[in-house]
């Protein structure tokens, strides 16, 4: 974790698991994927974000994964791009 990130969950201005890394995102497991969102802008965490106008939006940019048997896989609020 990067020192400023320490010092702002310090002060209670972010949780650390909110934080964002770029990193690549990997399936937990094969499968399909069903769904993939992106575009939709990045906004810090603990932000309102007035743009939120049906559920659909809440997981933000995101890639939804069958991964058989009726399980799948949710990976959601990734950056976008």
């Amino acid at each position: 974790m990067d020192t400023d990130v320490r010092q702002l969950a310090a002060q209670g201005a972010v949780r650390p698991c909110l934080v964002a890394r770029p990193e690549p995102v990997r399936a937990v497991a094969d499968g399909t994927v069903v769904l993939a969102r992106d575009g939709l802008p990045d906004i810090p965490p603990m932000t309102k974000n007035p743009d939120l106008q049906t559920p659909r939006d809440y997981a933000g940019n995101n890639v939804i994964v069958a991964l058989g048997h009726g399980r799948y896989a949710v990976f959601d609020h990734l950056e976008r791009g």
